[in-house]
């Protein structure tokens, strides 16, 4: 059965239908602007710095591809193209990546890993194909747009605002067409239109699995989500997941929420509708976040009443961007305690995931108080069973290494993932509770 990018309606899910001028309405908007492992690994000995190298074990990875000169795009049939966390094999999916501007008005952009293989260069509709030479060259993993190329690019000044963008982008005081209208905020461009999305350039292609650290990857905590667990191994039976946060976690910024190709999915939709795939259960997701919100809203007895309401087995937790400009780590710290101890006290079975997000614009917020949030987080993994923490925020400053920055993964260039990012959400959800 053929895959399609835009997902079909699950159980429980609410039809999107937001129409592309009505971006207001939508919820997405910035608020609050300022300043046991299952991952296939073999242990190397410590370096004299005393990090630990751990070396992904090819023969222990299901998505491994052995033979590459036959292998041949296959994003749109295989549904596990979109979903697996790239550490599952030796194929990186449309990986976004943002050609910046040089003095020769040529681009230049950098991928995470060097590829040993490239299998497919696109646009954002994963549609049109661009040819090596003609429109893009890699060197080790700089990928260049030479004269002439049909891949886009901007100068730094164009996405800080410091220099005109031409049509048809507007610069507005407010997003009302997120086909056209722009915002400066903290020297950054912020804007849901093709500006980051249709300029990215999404590159699939093979990497040396024996150059990626594996101890800075997500790791399977499904043994302290024992409920879960005993459902996925049965693989039969029901699985209620609830959703709660912001605009992250609603979707925002995801091709499909914003009803442009390629119609991706949001990262709980893919996460419940993979578990339903890959482990048989039948699952009814439930996604209750709302834009713009912080952990002290998500601290109310009248959202966690809804929340208990639908007597969910799993509930992701995901706030913390919304929150930077006014509550301090003790606060954040206070609201996240007291949403556990509420659903534990009303719920005893129910099992939660906690998630940092992923690190946003630091030209946009205080980055580093989202590090004192993060240190806090522990605190709840260890008090209570059945809670566990997974650091999107480590996860995906590790994958913004190598020359990379916030703008190669950015819907909107100040706190949301693009569909490249939402996948990343994905792969580590199912990396955190995989069985085996």
């Amino acid at each position: 059965m053929s895959f399609q990018c835009k997902s079909n309606s699950m159980k429980g899910k609410a039809a999107v239908g937001l129409a592309l001028a009505t971006f207001a309405l939508s919820g997405c908007g910035p608020t609050g602007v300022g300043s046991s492992s299952s991952i296939p690994v073999s242990e190397e000995p410590s370096s004299s710095s005393g990090e630990v190298f751990e070396s992904l074990d090819p023969e222990k990875m299901p998505n491994y591809v052995e033979d590459l000169d036959s292998f041949e795009y296959d994003y749109e049939t295989n549904p596990k193209a979109v979903t697996d966390p790239f550490f599952d094999g030796n194929i990186i999916y449309n990986e976004t990546v943002m050609l910046r501007t040089q003095e020769d008005g040529t681009g230049l952009g950098y991928l995470r890993f060097e590829p040993t293989k490239i299998i497919s260069v696109r646009d954002y509709t994963l549609k049109n194909v661009f040819a090596e030479g003609t429109d893009y060259v890699i060197d080790g993993n700089s990928i260049a747009a030479p004269a002439g190329s049909k891949i886009g690019h901007w100068t730094d000044k164009q996405m800080h605002g410091e220099e005109d963008i031409p049509a048809p982008y507007v610069k507005t005081n407010g997003i009302k067409n997120t086909l056209t209208d722009y915002m400066l905020m903290s020297s950054t461009v912020y804007t849901e239109s093709p500006f980051y999305y249709g300029t990215q350039v999404y590159v699939t292609y093979a990497y040396d699995v024996s150059e990626v650290n594996a101890a800075e990857l997500p790791k399977s905590q499904i043994a302290s989500l024992p409920n879960l667990k005993a459902k996925l191994e049965a693989k039969s039976g029901s699985l209620k997941v609830v959703g709660i946060g912001d605009s992250v976690i609603e979707g925002c910024s995801s091709s499909e929420k914003f009803n442009h190709e390629p119609y991706q999915a949001p990262f709980f939709d893919l996460f419940t509708e993979a578990i339903e795939r890959d482990y048989g259960l039948d699952v009814t997701g439930e996604n209750m976040a709302v834009g713009g919100t912080t952990s002290s809203n998500g601290a109310q007895d009248a959202l966690l009443a809804r929340v208990v309401n639908q007597n969910p087995d799993l509930v992701l937790v995901h706030y913390g961007i919304n929150d930077l400009p006014t509550t301090s780590p003790n606060k954040f710290k206070d609201n996240i305690e007291y949403i556990v101890l509420y659903l534990k006290s009303h719920l005893p079975n129910v099992e939660i995931i906690l998630m940092s997000p992923i690190s946003p614009n630091n030209r946009s917020y205080d980055i580093f108080r989202l590090e004192d949030y993060r240190s806090r987080m522990d605190y709840f993994v260890e008090k209570n069973d059945g809670v566990i923490f997974l650091d999107m925020t480590a996860y995906s400053n590790f994958m913004l290494e190598g020359g990379r920055d916030y703008y190669d993964m950015t819907g909107n260039g100040i706190n949301h993932p693009n569909d490249y990012g939402h996948r990343l959400y994905t792969g580590a959800l199912l990396a955190t509770i995989k069985t085996a």
